[in-house]
């Protein structure tokens, strides 16, 4: 019999075998009257898979899942969800699709989880109507499943694939492929032997200076590609770069024409609507007139451009109710109501521009249709599209969904052009930005960049809207403020939404090496415990859970699996840094409780820093004392991992975050800020940077670029093992009060580095013109073999050209004091100490 899948009537019939769903549960059904009843299984076809692989290389296989009823296959399935998962509509109705893989015989699995795929045809580069090249991509309609994975050992591997959903399961028998040794350095970890600092699985310690992210995944490939040459040339590969835009309503596509913003996310028109005669809530796209909080007008905000066949015609829908729509408000007899228009050029906006694509849609009982026929013309990527209330006195659309479908020869229609085409976002991922991802995250491995990855928006309006206990915040009940967290540890609607978007990043992002960590959300809020728990379960999850591993319930349950493919996890927040305190035996990073984050990251503008008044003063001027407060200060904490400051930025102490041209820092050409904050990165508090105004402060393109300074300390450390268990504080003694000394040393092998910096010679005495006078002093580093001759190398941390360090020598009196003269200096030097294996 043949195999076919309904999805819509919930009927599968497989191989003379039928299930019906019921209320999300699969019902067996007997195969004929008074015959034994039998649940189906699914099954696996088209596999394709390589024979080989490079260990720590992307293995992929793909292949397709028959006999599912899954309505919604981007979730996974569950059967008993929480409450407000009505499996009774297609849209969350799922299915689990996963590989299992073994480097023994199966004595040892590791689960990884699939994904479904929607395949596009590629067309390389194409013209917009502004004359720019676009990478084009059309979906071709069909959808694809794939599993990947980085084999961690070389030898012989297994894998087989197994599926789930309400009707039954499937497994295919194991396949061998054969993983060959490799060169790849492997993940990123917190060090085995001093948690301090970051290292890859080979031991080598992960060392950079980090930058926020100046292109984003919606950026054309080929502008991803030349900045992150730049970035690698200059030895720069420690990025934070959000994905937030690709699960949820944070940055939605549909945007008010009024440009409104709630912070610095783009207010989100979305409201629950209730379908009086169905009984059920969904989301939706809300249109008012005259406009409050609601717009009148949503337009499609661009991002990752639509490719459209040029010369074809196009089907424009848009599901809508409405309520109370009157008009015409300035043209009598005119049309007025619902109507979408496709307006030239893309930037141009709203109500009136373009030309109106579909009918005027007024006041509806139930859910109902606009649509008409556009055509592509010479186009290759669809204009603006929008969506608006037009011509009306007043009036209210709920809008569930828009679309946009070529109208093909035989009658029938093409696949969804529309990125974000449902307005029910929380029960889906746009497939267009995910492919966008993958050549975001590809380059990023071709480049040697690794990707600190935000995944949510903790103000995402999705979460406002849904109430702690799966229902929708409706008719004027007060939004859930805090409704990100879920409740906390629990188990509720929010949770298991929220862990479907955690799982398919590591179907489909996991793979990589190149992923530093996954980051909850940028900027949660300090002091709620909710945050803290949910953002230890995330950490659970992706330790565990994910993986099929079962993990603990409750405060203090740690998992330790060590998956080949784990990544870092942590969280955010805005300002302070809420260390456990043994003393009130409260707070969050280093607390027993919360296990399983891997690392503390803070975000500390000179604005936002917890640091006294007088200090951020001195911030302001000195970069290198901005971040040594800052490391020292974190430090004390004594945490048993490392520390992130995930945003930095010298701005006014007394303003906004926002005033990155309040110091004046792009008046120093040299880049003498910049190189201070890097060398006093050397110092033991070995507090990790990321610095958010990479434009224009780093670089400003056709006026200066600072990158190449830290390519210079990159070179510096390069044959320095600071995760080895060895290194501490240098203790030195300095001779003048004039000099700063920032360094550490390995008394057990009898190394050490130095950055030696006059204190006067600050970004802001130097763009000053202010003189500044050498100083010259004597360094004394104890703890050394006595009386044994060590080589120094001196390195100029101004050059930018790889230039050699000079050498000279130095002898350790007979208390091992080691003496390190400095003549004369005007701004900063850097030194390494070694012995002396031969004459100097």
């Amino acid at each position: 019999m043949r195999r076919r899948t309904l999805t819509l009537a919930g009927l599968v019939t497989l191989a003379g075998v039928c299930c019906r769903v019921s209320g999300g549960m699969c019902s067996p059904t007997p195969a004929a009257p008074g015959g034994e009843a039998k649940t189906a299984t699914l099954a696996f076809a088209g596999i394709q898979a390589p024979s080989q692989v490079a260990a720590f290389a992307k293995f992929e296989i793909t292949f397709n899942v028959q006999g599912s009823v899954a309505g919604n296959p981007q979730l996974p399935y569950s059967p008993a969800p929480p409450a407000g998962v009505d499996l009774r509509q297609e849209r969350y109705q799922g299915i689990s699709v996963d590989a299992e893989f073994s480097p023994d015989d199966w004595r040892t699995t590791y689960r990884q989880p699939a994904f479904v795929y929607q395949e596009y045809s590629v067309g390389g580069a194409r013209a917009n109507l502004q004359g720019g090249m676009l990478p084009w991509l059309h979906p071709t309609g069909n959808s694809v499943w794939k599993v990947r994975f980085a084999p961690n050992v070389a030898g012989r591997w297994q894998y087989r694939l197994t599926a789930t959903d309400a009707c039954g399961s499937g497994q295919t028998p194991p396949r061998a492929f054969n993983v060959q040794p490799s060169s790849g350095r492997g993940f990123v970890r917190v060090s085995r032997k001093d948690p301090r600092y970051f290292e890859f699985d080979d031991g080598g310690v992960f060392l950079s200076p980090g930058l926020q992210s100046s292109v984003q995944i919606s950026d054309p490939p080929s502008l991803v590609a030349r900045e992150f040459a730049a970035l690698q040339s200059n030895r720069i590969s420690f990025l934070r770069v959000w994905i937030s835009s690709l699960y949820g309503a944070a940055w939605l596509r549909w945007r008010d024409s009024r440009n409104i913003h709630d912070g610095y996310l783009p207010r989100a028109g979305l409201l629950p609507f209730r379908d009086p005669g169905r009984s059920q809530d969904l989301m939706t796209l809300h249109l008012k007139y005259p406009p409050d909080w609601f717009g009148a007008c949503y337009a499609d905000s661009g991002g990752v451009a639509l490719a459209v066949n040029p010369n074809a015609s196009y089907l424009v829908s848009v599901r809508y109710w409405g309520e109370g729509i009157k008009g015409p408000r300035t043209l009598p007899g005119g049309r007025y109501g619902l109507v979408a228009r496709i307006s030239d050029p893309p930037q141009a906006g709203c109500s009136g521009e373009g030309a109106p694509v579909t009918g005027y849609g007024g006041n509806t009982s139930d859910w109902q249709t606009v649509q008409g026929v556009w055509n592509s013309g010479e186009r290759n990527f669809l204009p603006r599209l929008s969506l608006s209330l037009e011509n009306v006195v007043e009036g209210r659309a709920y809008v569930a969904s828009a679309s946009v479908r070529e109208l093909l020869p035989d009658g029938g229609l093409g696949p969804e052009i529309l990125e974000e085409h449902s307005m029910q976002y929380e029960s889906y991922f746009p497939d267009r930005a995910l492919r966008a991802m993958d050549d975001y995250l590809e380059l990023a491995e071709k480049y040697g960049i690794y990707l600190k990855v935000v995944l949510m928006e903790k103000n995402d309006l999705i979460y406002y809207k849904l109430d702690d206990d799966g229902t929708f915040v409706i008719a004027g009940e007060p939004d859930n403020a805090t409704g990100f967290y879920g409740l906390g540890r629990g188990l509720n609607k929010t949770r298991w939404l929220q862990r479907a978007w955690w799982r398919y990043v590591v179907a489909r992002w996991g793979y990589s090496a190149n992923i530093h960590s996954w980051e909850l959300v940028n900027e949660g809020d300090t002091y709620l415990e909710r945050h803290w728990q949910m953002a230890d379960e995330l950490g659970k999850f992706m330790r565990c859970e994910v993986f099929g591993v079962s993990a603990g319930a409750g405060d203090g349950a740690g998992c330790a699996f060590e998956h080949p493919n784990r990544h870092m996890v942590t969280t955010s927040f805005w300002a302070g840094f809420p260390g456990y305190s043994t003393a009130t035996g409260q707070g969050f990073w280093g607390n027993r409780k919360y296990p399983n984050l891997d690392y503390a990251d803070v975000h500390a503008y000179v604005a936002t820093s917890h640091a006294p008044a007088a200090d951020k003063a001195a911030m302001e001027s000195d970069a290198a004392y901005y971040h040594l407060w800052h490391s020292k200060e974190f430090a004390s904490w004594g945490l048993k991992f490392p520390v992130v400051r995930g945003e930095a930025a010298l701005v006014p102490r007394g303003g906004s975050t926002d005033d990155y041209a309040g110091l004046g820092l792009q008046s120093d050409a040299d880049g003498t800020w910049y190189r201070n904050f890097l060398w006093a990165s050397l110092d033991s508090g070995a507090l990790y940077e990321i610095y958010w105004y990479g434009i224009p402060h780093v670089y400003d393109p056709g006026r200066y670029d600072h990158r190449a300074l830290s390519r210079r300390l990159q070179e510096f450390l390069e044959d320095v093992p600071l995760n080895n268990g060895h290194y501490q504080g240098l203790d030195a003694e300095v001779s003048a009060d004039g000099l700063r000394v920032v360094g550490q040393k390995d008394v057990l092998n009898g190394r050490a580095h130095l950055w030696i910096q006059n204190k006067a010679h600050t970004w802001k005495n130097v763009t000053g013109g202010v003189r500044i006078a050498p100083v010259s002093a004597c360094i004394r580093i104890g703890g050394f073999q006595p009386d044994r001759l060590y080589r120094l190398e001196w390195w100029d941390t101004h050059r930018k050209d790889g230039q050699a360090p000079s050498r000279t020598g130095t002898v350790a009196g007979s208390d091992g004091v080691l003496t390190v003269p400095v003549q004369n200096l005007i701004s900063d030097v850097a030194v390494k100490v070694a012995p002396a294996v031969r004459s100097l």
